[in-house]
């Protein structure tokens, strides 16, 4: 038996981390870049650069694209070895930590991640999900290791948009469900081994977090108040579901986005919207218990995750399903399910997702 667990080296989360991270870079060497875009450096930057000291620590700021694009990794490595830096640092949403993971990997040098938003689960990860120009998935990138320091200030993520949260819980709720199928067929993870009991565990608890944090969550957020349930949750999201996804694999639901993020139509959602709705369709697939369908649905429909076609404000026509279906079954995370899926499948399940979702919304509280 191999058993392999991957985790970033440390993992830090309060109130106010953010006014930590000067001192954390230290650890790592003098002189940082720190790559975000340009909503996250001119919101957060000003905070981060008043820690620098002459002589001590230096922090140049380099303004990254909204997509993790190739150029964009190449551009930011190129400024890295410019600026002599032995340290660098990611600022804000997915995209911008996986262009920071890969350019990281390409200097070979410490990586400290910061999310400003918890809209899904890449922080932790050693995993860069590579764009083209037009934002379709084309490489899942594998780096060498993990990030040395994840950095969670979670009154920062109480500053973005409600929707973001709600994704992040949508990503989430695809661990449990993944690496218990996973766990069935024997895939092999990111980690490079079958899930381990470790990995299973903490997706578990990561699905029971979700169930149990959620509410009082968005209950704290609406209210500014960065309380127990907000952080649990954030852990959930980010933390249990990052190091779950990566040790416990990936299946039908993040082949679903996959699908969708090849098309235009779907552009406007979000990562962990398109990967909840996913999760609906996978549970279609295997055929699970009305009772597991139900408190999943029951899940989405309380903390307003989208769960049918004109709540993702898209047109489900044949021929769009049908591109869907054709990259979802040609990505390489659909083999991770117990059984195979053909395009047809595919289609089918994203039609009974949506009847699901279509009766769950109709039924009184």
């Amino acid at each position: 038996m191999t058993i392999s667990f991957r985790a970033p080296g440390e993992y830090q989360q309060c109130s106010g981390a953010l006014d930590r991270l000067g001192q954390a870079v230290l650890k790592f060497g003098g002189k940082a870049v720190l790559a975000g875009t340009e909503g996250s450096l001119k919101r957060y930057g000003g905070r981060i650069l008043d820690q620098c000291r002459p002589g001590e620590l230096e922090i140049r700021p380099v303004t990254v694209g909204r997509e993790t694009t190739q150029a964009e990794i190449d551009r930011l490595a190129a400024s890295f070895r410019e600026a002599g830096a032995e340290v660098m640092i990611g600022l804000g949403g997915g995209k911008a930590l996986d262009t920071a993971r890969a350019a990281a990997d390409a200097v070979n040098c410490p990586l400290i991640l910061v999310p400003t938003v918890a809209s899904n689960d890449a922080p932790c990860s050693a995993l860069s999900v590579i764009h083209d120009g037009e934002g379709a998935v084309i490489e899942l990138r594998r780096t060498r290791r993990n990030p040395d320091l994840v950095l969670v200030d979670t009154a920062v993520l109480m500053d973005a948009p409600a929707r973001l949260l709600i994704a992040g819980m949508g990503d989430a709720l695809a661990t449990w469900f993944e690496v218990s199928a996973c766990r069935q067929s024997g895939a092999e993870t990111l980690a490079g081994a079958p899930p381990s009991d470790i990995a299973v565990s903490l997706a578990h608890l990561c699905y029971e977090s979700l169930k149990k944090y959620a509410v009082g969550a968005l209950h704290a957020y609406e209210a500014g108040i960065v309380n127990d349930d907000f952080e649990r949750l954030v852990e959930a999201t980010i933390f249990l579901s990052g190091v779950g996804f990566e040790s416990g694999g990936v299946a039908a639901a993040h082949a679903v986005n996959d699908g969708f993020s090849a098309c235009p139509e779907a552009s406007h959602l979000y990562h962990g919207e398109i990967v909840g709705f996913g999760t609906l369709a996978m549970l279609m697939l295997q055929g699970e218990s009305d009772t597991v369908v139900q408190e999943v649905v029951s899940f989405m429909k309380t903390v307003g995750l989208p769960m049918t076609f004109e709540q993702l404000n898209i047109i489900p026509e044949e021929s769009l399903l049908l591109r869907v279906a054709k990259v979802a079954c040609t990505q390489s995370v659909m083999k991770n399910m117990p059984f195979p899926v053909t395009e047809h499948d595919v289609v089918r399940a994203l039609l009974k997702a949506d009847i699901v979702g279509q009766k769950a919304l109709t039924e009184e509280n």
